[in-house]
């Protein structure tokens, strides 16, 4: 009797601890070689704060508690494995269930508060599905990549993939779609902006921006402010701005300055790419489509290449049947067109008038051809 009672009271004093003012996060964890009992840490931190904490995992179980000004993205870590659970942290009460997989945080659900309560539904709809399907992901990777796999079964698997993932995109969009009717400004959707800002052009991360920097609630919020300074950078890059000039040798080493080209065009576009791209090679036969179709209408394109071989930038000009005008200093990433254009990521593109003023970027190719109707008078 008088052990159960000590059990109780230990229980009561483990809850306590773990039940203030603020935010408080109870998490596992475990993993496949069942080593838990490994004396290991756990870490709480954010690129937004400098606060940040540190536990002992005990026997599997760990528990941070503290007090947040505004609501904030973290990161949960834990000591030897690689990898972050990413977790949106406000004055809430949180479970955290993660599971090593190899040396790397694999499943986590986190759920807790308003915004994370969101990320947790949507990740337990794709969950869902996959179960629905009997997909483990992990299996799924080991018989795809297997070198007895056809090329049938991969298009077999490739098919049941786009088809888990149409499913699993339109029950997120549901939820989505209904949070966003109930809280038309949100840390959720401000949180996106920041994490998609580097595919979106200055002119839709200004607009996107622009309700949470009138909103008393979010104005000073330091994802607001690193947006916004961000924003501030590429200014330069708006619609209506002087496309920055440049000078780069063409493929027989004759210096091209692009200024000299986009007067002889009603819209020129800058293509960013590499031959060491995967994604830019993929989109060059799209792109080889569109220069077709639009370049006796008075559209040119001046491939920018961050390759430092020529040899391997040449044949891929040539296997890619790339007719249009291609530069490249061969300086890889520091090729100077790139710091002007504050390039992070390619293939990026960007498209000036005549005059050289900038009026579109970072276009998919339906808004491509959507911009190119509209300035050639389709």
């Amino acid at each position: 009797m008088k052990l159960n009672v000590l059990l109780c009271a230990g229980a009561m004093a483990i809850l306590a601890s773990c039940g203030q003012n603020g935010y408080v996060i109870e998490g596992t964890f475990s993993n496949a070689d069942d080593t838990v009992s490994v004396q290991r840490k756990a870490y709480l931190y954010s690129d937004f704060s400098s606060v940040a904490d540190t536990v002992d995992i005990v026997d599997g179980r760990f528990c941070f508690k503290g007090h947040v000004d505004q609501p904030l993205p973290y990161l949960i870590g834990v000591e030897g494995v690689q990898g972050e659970v990413e977790i949106f942290l406000e004055n809430a009460k949180y479970t955290a269930e993660l599971v090593q997989e190899g040396p790397y945080l694999g499943t986590a659900l986190v759920n807790g508060g308003d915004t994370q309560s969101l990320y947790y539904k949507i990740a337990t709809s794709h969950q869902g599905v996959l179960d629905k399907y009997g997909l483990d992901v992990n299996s799924f990777m080991e018989e795809y990549m297997a070198e007895e796999t056809t090329d049938e079964r991969r298009a077999e698997l490739d098919g049941l993939l786009q088809k888990i993932y149409t499913e699993s995109d339109s029950l997120r969009r549901l939820i989505v779609d209904e949070y966003r009717a109930a809280h038309p400004l949100s840390y959720f959707d401000l949180a996106g902006i920041y994490n998609e800002m580097m595919s979106m052009s200055p002119d839709e991360i200004a607009e996107a921006l622009q309700p949470y920097k009138d909103a008393a609630e979010y104005a000073s919020h330091p994802i607001v402010v690193r947006i916004t300074e961000y924003l501030e950078d590429n200014t330069h890059l708006m619609q209506g701005e002087p496309a920055p000039d440049f000078t780069v040798p063409d493929t027989k080493g004759k210096d091209v300055t692009f200024s000299s080209i986009y007067p002889k065009y009603k819209v020129t576009m800058i293509d960013f790419w590499a031959s060491w791209c995967g994604p830019c090679r993929n989109f060059n036969p799209v792109l080889v489509e569109i220069y077709e179709k639009y370049h006796d209408k008075g559209f040119e394109i001046v491939g920018v290449s961050m390759d430092n071989d020529k040899e391997s930038w040449l044949q891929a000009i040539k296997d890619d049947g790339l007719g249009w005008i291609q530069l490249s200093d061969l300086n890889y990433w520091n090729t100077e067109p790139r710091e002007l254009y504050n390039v992070s990521y390619i293939p990026q593109n960007v498209l000036v008038d005549s005059e050289g003023k900038i009026i579109a970027s970072k276009l998919g190719e339906e808004e491509l051809e959507e911009v190119l109707d509209e300035y050639l008078g389709e």
